[in-house]
């Protein structure tokens, strides 16, 4: 085996409240995040992988558990968070994992997201989005950030690229069909819709300093189940790689 493969198995419980200050659209609340990760049947490279040595990892393995408090603040002022026309989303997230409290580890866990949406005209919206995700102190190998999920850098393997320091800055249009609903196909023509995107990720130690940067573009099909709740079909180009990938989800991707 010359591969850097590995078997996951895990558990997580990460629960999280959030409390609407006042009339505002801001809201704030804690969180708490118990896991625990378990990996079997390490490859040849992963093995031989100098961090994954230094972290505890085997030729059986590694596991790892981590428990962490951290707190949450949100301003959220979109029309429709599962399919947002207009408004704004902009979130904080610091974690703390520590030994006092269980955790094998002690680290810091860091995010941002911020996503802004316009609208362009009757169902054709112009959204974008800038994230960062970062982890500091003794991380665990499974706790680094990661880039390429169904919801950032579409064409990427989840997990395929990971560091201690993740950003990605991304742009979608998206548009439906306005039909005028007079016949039957017409009716069925308007629940119908695309999207085109481009965006990157970049990849780093440290948030100042990057390692590597993960173009990224594609395309997607919407089907309208209920109003503005869309089944989802992304197919997503990974420029790296050469690769291409195909999501089905539901809600938008950001």
């Amino acid at each position: 085996d010359s591969t850097s493969k590995y078997r996951y198995s895990g558990v997580q419980i990460n629960p999280w409240f959030l409390f609407r200050l006042g009339n505002s659209n801001i809201f704030a609340g804690p969180q708490i995040d118990i896991n625990y990760d378990h990996l079997t049947e390490p490859g040849k490279f992963l093995v031989d992988e100098p961090s994954y040595k230094e972290a505890g990892g085997t030729v059986n393995g590694y596991n790892n558990f981590n428990s962490g408090l951290g707190f949450l603040l949100t301003y959220d002022s979109r029309d429709v968070p599962a399919n947002a026309y207009r408004g704004m989303y902009l979130d904080f997230r610091g974690m703390m994992y520590a030994k006092f409290i269980g955790s094998d580890q002690t680290f810091y866990r860091l995010e941002i997201d911020y996503r802004q949406y316009k609208s362009l005209g009757k169902r054709r919206v112009l959204a974008w989005t800038a994230q960062t995700k970062n982890v500091f102190g003794d991380v665990p190998l499974t706790q680094y950030a990661l880039t390429g999920t169904p919801f950032d850098l579409r064409g990427y393997y989840m997990g395929q690229y990971r560091d201690k320091s993740s950003h990605v800055v991304m742009a979608e249009y998206r548009q439906m069909l306005n039909t005028d609903r007079s016949t039957w196909l017409k009716r069925m023509l308007n629940h119908i819709g695309f999207v085109a995107w481009t965006g990157c990720g970049f990849m780093g130690p440290t948030p100042g300093k990057i390692e590597g940067v993960l173009p990224n573009y594609g395309v997607g099909l919407r089907i309208e189940v209920q109003p503005r709740m869309n089944v989802r079909l992304d197919l997503g180009k990974n420029t790296v790689n050469n690769q291409m990938l195909f999501y089905f989800n539901m809600t938008e991707a950001f």
